[in-house]
């Protein structure tokens, strides 16, 4: 007889929160990069304007760009686990952690007053992968998910 197995994946995605407010400051951004350009268009052309201009545009860009590669989604299932960039072009990594995974922890970090915890797996292909409970979603059963699939894989346990 077979055991009934959960094969039902892990799926660890950016909490709202932190999207919500980087899209609203780069909304507020880009209304004061729109009327700049008002400025300019009313009161006339003045270097300072321009450089105004130019610097809240490379400022708005950037956090554009910042807020595209930053979104990452992690999956778990079974012995693999799946490191996705949905917005990058062909940055989607799946992992067999029976053959790849050196060791994992768990390390709490203080950030401002408040204590986060951050899940920090290592593997032999390169960058480690990070899930924390401030930035992601599903972060105890990605917990729950390593202690049991392969508890003698801890640093606590691996010399």
């Amino acid at each position: 007889m077979q055991k009934n197995r959960n094969s039902k994946a892990i799926v660890c995605k950016p909490k709202v929160p932190a999207f919500v407010a980087l899209g609203v400051f780069l909304f507020i951004l880009l209304l004061i990069t729109v009327g700049t350009v008002r400025w300019i268009e009313i009161g006339g052309f003045e270097w300072y304007k321009l450089l105004f201009l130019v610097s809240l545009a490379f400022i708005l860009v950037m956090m554009i760009v910042r807020l595209m590669f930053a979104y990452k989604v992690v999956s778990f299932k079974t012995k693999t686990i799946t490191q996705d960039y949905p917005l990058r072009i062909g940055a989607k990594v799946t992992i067999d952690l029976s053959q790849y995974l050196l060791f994992w922890e768990v390390r709490q970090r203080k950030i401002g007053k408040k204590l986060f915890n951050i899940l920090t797996i290592y593997t032999k292909t390169g960058q480690p992968i990070l899930i924390s409970n401030r930035d992601m979603t599903y972060y105890q059963e990605a917990v729950k998910f390593m202690e049991t699939k392969f508890p003698k894989f801890h640093r606590s346990k691996v010399k």
